[in-house]
């Protein structure tokens, strides 16, 4: 028999947020990975933004770009968390299809609604700290809402 606080609270010890985001999903709650993903992206941000001094030459691969994107990119938690983003939005298993990985828990439509209100709620928004993050991650996640069959057929049923 599994303690779930014990895991939980090991898994945030020891940074194994993909271990955590399958607890959490498990349990139908896809809004606390995401919580504590996006709090964890920002305290990295921080980091990076800090270590890197702000220089960009100007014939360098992605100029046009955010100057601060790049860098934070680079880190995979960042880019984990717009994957599970993106995933959930196109109802799909984070990180793999069920097919492959039997026994994970499968994303619905509430999920979808759960994870929006989370990001555009009135109080304490999440919606700016995922832009400041990342706003080509945010939005490819977003582009996930009106690309995906499956999820379209899902708001529509809400």
């Amino acid at each position: 028999q599994l303690d779930l606080n014990l895991a939980i609270r090991l898994f945030t010890q020891h940074r194994l947020w993909t271990a955590l985001i399958h607890v959490y999903c498990a349990l139908g709650d896809y809004t606390s990975p995401l919580e504590l993903l996006v709090g964890e992206c920002a305290q990295l941000a921080k980091q990076v933004l800090n270590a890197e001094p702000q220089e960009e030459s100007p014939g360098a691969i992605g100029a046009a770009e955010a100057p601060l994107e790049q860098p934070i990119l680079r880190c995979l938690l960042v880019r984990k968390l717009f994957f599970f983003l993106h995933r959930c939005f196109e109802l799909r298993c984070f990180p793999l299809d069920p097919k492959e990985v039997p026994g994970l828990a499968h994303p619905g439509g509430a999920a979808i609604a759960e994870l929006l209100r989370s990001v555009f709620r009135a109080e304490r928004p999440m919606f700016p700290r995922l832009l400041r993050l990342s706003p080509l991650g945010l939005f490819g996640a977003l582009s996930a809402l009106f690309t995906s069959p499956s999820a379209g057929h899902a708001l529509q049923a809400l």
